[in-house]
């Protein structure tokens, strides 16, 4: 059995898009920035975004709980999706189609919020 997970740490480049598809579904993007050496004692910073799927119940916490800039922890599969466009050429994307996303606390402290009875 082969397992496809993956976690990245990033800051949410907008607020999640809610919409009803075939159920709830919410996406945004992720900004995960890493350091890589350039030669001579140098660093240089690259940018990489990363596109989040959400479905269900996990889609409405999402939209509710997450906005632009929010520090956050994405966990789930990669998902290739493929079609050809209006010029016949292949086109492909991949995304994370999240099985848990959450606040990371590295960086700062957030307080739950109370659930309303």
């Amino acid at each position: 059995m082969y397992s496809n997970n993956v976690t990245v740490v990033g800051n949410a480049t907008g607020n999640p898009r809610l919409y009803q598809g075939n159920g709830k579904v919410a996406d945004f993007s992720v900004a995960v920035n890493k350091r890589t050496s350039a030669g001579n004692d140098e660093t240089k910073e690259i940018t990489d975004f990363i596109e989040v799927e959400c479905w269900g119940s996990l889609a409405e916490h999402v939209a509710e709980s997450l906005g632009k800039g929010s520090r956050v922890v994405v966990t789930g599969s990669l998902r290739q999706n493929r079609w050809t466009d209006s010029e016949d050429n292949k086109r492909s994307t991949i995304r994370i189609r999240a099985t848990a996303v959450g606040l990371s606390l590295e960086f700062s402290s957030c307080k739950a919020l109370e659930k309303e009875a």
